[in-house]
């Protein structure tokens, strides 16, 4: 599992598109909430929603940044991945294996 602590900052004073923005992912994630009987995210001033946006995007990135760690698990016990190596290097020769060292620059 993951040890990284994902932080989000929204700076600069949204305009109307980044507010409409903001209301959206907001509301969208309430619904979520709602459903799940978990608390809503606060959203009645501008302060509030901006705090409650940069929960749903740390959420966000977090979800991202554990789907990247598993995709990168899979490729390594993949044969693309250290699999493939361990099998090449079973099935090599002593000079095979040394190609392949200096070949990385070893």
């Amino acid at each position: 599992m993951t040890t990284v602590i994902l932080s989000i900052n929204v700076s600069q004073a949204p305009d109307k598109d980044d507010i409409r923005a903001m209301e959206y992912i907001v509301s969208k994630e309430n619904i979520r909430r709602k459903e799940s009987n978990k608390p809503m995210l606060p959203e009645s001033t501008k302060r509030e929603l901006k705090e409650s946006y940069e929960i749903c995007l740390a959420g966000i990135m977090t979800d991202a940044h554990l789907s990247y760690i598993q995709q990168a698990f899979d490729v390594v016990q993949s044969e693309d991945g250290f699999k493939g190596l361990r099998k090449f290097w079973a099935d090599s020769t002593p000079e095979q294996r040394s190609q392949a060292i200096s070949a990385l620059g070893g």
